[in-house]
């Protein structure tokens, strides 16, 4: 299994600085697409941390690259040295609830207590407080776009 991680994402960064450089900007009203001069890639990952992510550090280090690692709340709580990890090696980890829950069927409160125990649970494991948000499957309301204001987390 590693080979084949470490064989993907040699493909994708391979693939990234011969094609034509693109960033992906997520916005309200959805993704755009803005044609720049450098080339960039932005590497994320969602829902850890996972088994796998010491792997996928190793991989980031011996390409010289970061990433951002959307985690869930509960499972920094159960992995706060892999989480510590991310952050010592450069990487950033930013909140992706604390459940996976849709929160845009939560009430003002549960997405509150979603947000709020991811944010205590990585400052625990890090030090670090996040300043990313990704809502699980990418669905937002009014509600969650409050709480984000906030907590001052981006999009």
């Amino acid at each position: 299994m590693k080979k084949n991680l470490s064989t993907h994402f040699t493909a994708l960064l391979l693939l990234i600085l011969m094609g034509n450089p693109m960033i992906a900007a997520e916005s309200k009203k959805g993704i755009g697409r803005v044609t720049i001069d450098t080339k960039l890639v932005s590497l994320t990952f969602d829902d850890g941390p996972l088994h796998n992510v010491p792997q996928i550090l190793n991989i980031l280090k011996k390409h010289d690259a970061k990433a951002t690692f959307f985690v869930l709340g509960k499972r920094v709580k159960t992995q706060p040295k892999v989480t510590k990890q991310i952050v010592t090696e450069g990487s950033e980890v930013a909140n992706h609830s604390y459940t996976h829950a849709n929160l845009a069927e939560l009430s003002l409160k549960e997405i509150r207590s979603e947000v709020e125990r991811t944010q205590q649970e990585v400052i625990n494991a890090t030090g670090a407080t996040p300043t990313l948000f990704r809502a699980p499957y990418i669905k937002y309301s009014s509600e969650v776009r409050q709480v984000l204001e906030e907590y001052k987390l981006r999009e």
